[in-house]
């Protein structure tokens, strides 16, 4: 575990607390006071790696087309769909409505 580059800094976990609109109870509030520690100390201690040197990466794999070619293939009938489906309506496949409005 890397030292605590972060002692004397407080945070005010209760203004946290509020902002993410969540409600803490006080072993809650102390659990997340020395997470948020450990994380700013790990951000902390990565600003003292050497980074000289190094080759930048853009990515950790080489780039690939993951589309697949549309292409006319084999298909099964209409009806088959329909009858398949969990609910039907005038020869359609219905779904259940996920946009409020009209």
């Amino acid at each position: 575990m890397a030292e605590n580059r972060n002692s004397g800094q407080h945070f005010d976990v209760d203004a946290i607390a509020a902002l993410a609109r969540i409600e803490l109870a006080a072993g809650e509030k102390e659990m997340l006071r020395e997470q948020l520690d450990r994380i700013v100390s790990y951000v902390n201690h990565m600003k003292d790696v050497d980074l000289d040197g190094g080759e930048q990466l853009t990515a950790f794999e080489e780039p690939c087309n993951v589309y697949d070619c549309d292409e006319v293939g084999e298909s099964f009938d209409r009806s088959v769909a329909v009858e398949n489906a969990p609910l039907a309506k005038d020869g359609q496949i219905a779904v259940a409505r996920v946009v409020e409005g009209h």
